[in-house]
């Protein structure tokens, strides 16, 4: 049939097209197609066959071994595929099937391995390329890492991740055996192996990946196997660093990311060290390491490759060929023996291995100052020191700290710092040593000595942990007066914090330098003082700090801020006040101190508490007084004898308006029933003449500036000459205060005189009783002639009366006119001119004071207030009684 076909194609060109148009062409897959349906293709390129199941229309095989169907294929137009289609229908085939039975995908790979020569691809054009795992699966070996199988090296990987579960979707997978068996039966003269094509090319591993596709990162096969196997760390890089694909060198990612590996097993030591921080157990630096730590097996030597004489073989030279870990004695050695014996913690004697840590750093500074040191080297030591590098002594065990935690000089024993000096002078260094440690620390590592703002934190964090050790601020103080110069800053800071420690006392405690005294004789309110504490450091708290002994000013200022302390100390500190004003002219404004709530004011209820002068109370100036209303208002709470001492202080403050004499308004009442002829006088009229002693009073109320004597003395002389006295055999004074809004009255039965006027008209009252009226003339008249003396008619405020005023007219009236010139002289009352003062007519040119013995006649009420006085013209007298328009005998 074939060979008829071939003839009647070739009869005519209509006789082809039939022919082709004909389903006669056997395909693989048992398929028949006509020619006009498409391009149908050798099974063949040249002597390779083509693979099954490829997106090509292959004939088949076993069609194409007969002469005569060849012929026909051929000449129906069947031709041999270029290699490079049939390549990439298979690598299409490879990369877009999710299953492939094993047979196909060993002949796919067979025909690219065969054609390989043939067309020169790249790797690159292989990444679509697809293989079987043992797993089964279809992986591209250059989106996964996939591993040739077999065991034969116990550093394959097989070896090493064969054990793993299948299931670890992180780790590299096996190519299937049978692939790698698979030998191609066509044979070939190509120059590369079916194994070597495969890793090549298709991209499979035969040793474990040590990189990670090229990240500079250790792969995560690696890292698993050196977790779970970490003694096989050395072994596994001497296997795979000669064979490492990328670039290495010493400054390489991939050398670097070895550097970091764990070298824990590697060491026999029991802290966790890092391969770059080992070293090889060279016996010069063995002996090193012995000189200097007291545990020296504590070092990270790599004992693990030591042979059993302690040799070292030359397999392990990459090791510090590529600098993974140290052989050389230098910089880096010594810091690491110091990380080796901080991580050692010696607990058995602590002492001698600070000693040689000493003796470490001197030999560090050595270092640095021999030829050929680097800048690199003093960066690297002060990171070093930066990282907790500087061993410190802390009586019971060694601590290790940063260098920005020290000082070189600085009072030992501090909690917020490290005195370096002061810890390692007791070691007692030779000379030699000294100088290299105080060179290393303040020159190299710029380590400073304690500065005054470092001073003040360690007092502010000894404050505030309530560390109250005298011993140890008292170190602090006297570096702060050897080592710190007089500065705005200090004081600044001792004025703005609590730096001042008083140990004890009522003002035990953190204070300002503004709240305490170098030295005070009093105990002031909320102010301690420093001179019996620290006598010995007068040039500090004096001369630096600017604390000053008690003075006028400090006392000023300290009282209105209204201090928060107790009465009793409040009292002292106002005493002290007073003292000072008693000396020293007081330019200070009193307003602030007025405002301030410093004053012990006592209530009725016997409660003392601090206010200001705001607050209603009286002063008590006068016993009596006081008795009568302590129970009822308000006082300053002193005695009278402190009222005396306080009088300079109540004059600054201009509170004498709250003298209790001058608050208290008093009257008198007649008790007495019946009307009565006058008795004899009970007064000596020779002591109480006013007639007589009205000049000499007249210049007492000039001297005074009276408001009576503002248009000259004529006018008080004469009410003064007309003056009458009445003595009174039973009267009532009635004492009356007003505060906080109420009237407060207090009566006694024990008289007192009353000065009353009227008009011009000028009287007084005097009980009859001797002893009473004694007390009288010598005491009570004269305060109230001087009240009414200083009294402005036209104005109901209380004037303000001088003791000297009422010293001179006590006098006055105790005295003979004959010697009142020359006693008011003593008193240093001024004489004054008495020229046209002309006695009244109507008068006796030696009137004398007329007293009349006053009786009451009975009234309806029990007790009337007197008002305008009785006449003394008549033998039979009367009282007349007060009524609405008459003015209250108790009105001053």
């Amino acid at each position: 049939m074939a060979r008829f076909l071939l003839r009647f194609l070739e009869t005519s060109g209509f006789n082809a097209s039939r022919v082709k148009s004909i389903a006669i062409v056997p395909l693989k897959g048992g398929r028949w197609t006509a020619m006009i349906s498409g391009p149908v293709y050798f099974p063949r390129t040249g002597d390779i066959s083509i693979p099954d199941s490829i997106n090509l229309r292959v004939v088949e095989s076993t069609a194409t071994q007969d002469p005569d169907r060849y012929a026909l294929f051929k000449c129906l137009g069947v031709t041999e595929p270029p290699i490079d289609m049939v390549r990439k229908s298979v690598l299409k085939t490879l990369a877009t099937s999710d299953t492939i039975p094993l047979k196909f995908v060993n002949d796919y790979l067979q025909y690219l391995y065969l054609t390989h020569e043939a067309c020169d691809w790249k790797p690159e054009q292989y990444q679509e390329v697809q293989v079987l795992t043992t797993d089964s699966k279809l992986e591209s070996p250059w989106s996964k890492t996939i591993y040739l199988p077999g065991k034969g090296h116990p550093l394959s990987a097989e070896s090493l991740l064969g054990s793993l579960k299948p299931e670890s979707s992180l780790l590299g997978s096996f190519l299937h055996p049978e692939t790698l068996s698979y030998v191609p039966t066509h044979c070939n003269s190509s120059s590369i192996s079916w194994k070597r094509w495969l890793c090549e090319y298709v991209g499979l591993r035969e040793d474990i990946c040590l990189e990670s596709d090229g990240t500079g990162k250790l792969s995560s096969d690696f890292l698993h196997i050196v977790s779970q196997s970490p003694e096989k760390l050395l072994d596994l890089l001497e296997h795979l660093l000669p064979k490492c694909e990328v670039e290495l060198s010493d400054d390489s990612a991939i050398i670097s990311e070895v550097r970091q590996l764990s070298a824990r097993n590697l060491c026999d030591v029991e802290f966790i060290c890092k391969l770059q921080d080992t070293w090889l157990p060279l016996k010069t630096l063995t002996d090193i390491v012995e000189s200097y730590m007291e545990q020296p097996g504590q070092f990270p030597f790599l004992r693990s490759i030591q042979g059993n004489t302690g040799d070292i073989d030359t397999k392990w030279n990459f090791l510090s060929e590529y600098l993974l870990v140290g052989k050389e004695d230098n910089l880096d050695f010594r810091l690491e023996i110091l990380r080796s014996i901080r991580r050692s913690d010696p607990k058995k004697d602590p002492d001698r291995q600070l000693q040689k840590v000493l003796d470490l750093y001197a030999s560090l500074y050595a270092q640095l100052t021999a030829p050929g040191e680097m800048t690199t080297d003093r960066e690297k030591l002060r990171n070093f020191f930066g990282e907790s590098g500087i061993a410190y002594f802390n009586g019971k065990e060694l601590e290790w700290t940063s260098s920005s935690f020290c000082l070189w000089d600085a009072p030992p024993d501090m909690v917020t710092m490290r005195s370096l000096k002061s810890c390692y002078d007791i070691q007692g260094s030779n000379a030699e040593v000294g100088s290299a440690l105080q060179n290393l620390f303040l020159k190299t590592l710029g380590i400073p000595n304690a500065s005054l703002e470092q001073i003040v934190a360690e007092l502010n964090e000894l404050r505030l942990r309530n560390d109250e050790d005298p011993a140890k601020i008292l170190r602090l103080y006297d570096f702060l007066n050897t080592n710190i110069p007089s500065s705005q800053d200090i004081r600044a800071l001792f004025e703005t914090s609590p730096l001042i420690f008083i140990p004890d006392g009522p003002y035990i405690g953190w204070h300002k330098s503004t709240e305490v005294l170098w030295s005070s004789n009093t105990d002031l309110c909320g102010m301690g003082t420093l001179d019996d504490t620290y006598g010995t450091l007068r040039e500090l708290f004096v001369a630096k700090l600017g604390i000053k002994p008690l003075s006028l000013r400090i006392l000023y200022g300290r009282l209105i801020k209204s201090p928060k302390s107790k009465p009793q100390q409040m009292k002292e500190a106002i005493f002290s006040l007073n003292d000072f004003l008693r000396s020293e002219p007081a330019f200070l404004d009193p307003q602030p101190v007025r405002n301030a709530e410093i004053f012990p004011i006592r209530d009725p209820d016997g409660t003392v508490s601090l206010r200001s002068v705001e607050t209603e109370f009286a002063i008590g100036d006068n016993d009596n007084l006081r008795m009568r209303f302590e129970k009822r208002i308000s006082f300053l709470d002193c005695s009278l004898v402190e009222f005396h001492r306080l009088k300079p202080f109540f004059q600054w403050l201009k509170v004498e308006d709250r003298y209790l004499s001058r608050c208290v308004q008093d009257s008198v009442m007649n008790v007495t029933e019946g009307l009565h002829q006058p008795l004899r006088p009970l007064v000596d009229y020779t002591k109480v003449d006013l007639t007589d002693k009205a000049r000499y009073i007249a210049r007492v109320a000039s001297n005074f500036g009276s408001p009576r004597c503002l248009a000259g003395i004529e006018a008080i002389y004469r009410q003064l000459s007309r003056v009458e006295c009445f003595e009174l055999r039973n009267m009532k004074s009635v004492f009356t205060i007003k505060q906080k809004g109420q009237t407060f009255v207090s009566e006694s039965q024990t008289p007192t005189a009353h000065v009353f006027e009227s008009g011009r008209r000028l009287t007084i009252y005097v009980p009859m009783d001797p002893a009473t009226q004694d007390v009288c003339f010598r005491s009570v008249l004269p305060r109230k002639l001087a009240t009414w003396i200083m009294q402005d008619p036209e104005s109901s405020d209380r004037p303000y009366v001088d003791i000297e005023m009422v010293n001179a007219l006590t006098a006055i009236l105790a005295s003979e006119t004959t010697s009142l010139d020359e006693i008011l002289d003593e008193l240093g009352i001024a004489r004054i001119s008495y020229d046209g003062l002309i006695d009244d007519g109507e008068e006796v040119t030696r009137q004398r004071v007329s007293f009349k013995n006053v009786v009451e006649r009975p009234r309806k009420a029990d007790s009337v207030l007197f008002g305008i006085p009785v006449s003394n013209t008549s033998k039979s007298m009367f009282v007349k009684t007060v009524d609405q328009t008459e003015a209250n005998v108790g009105a001053e």
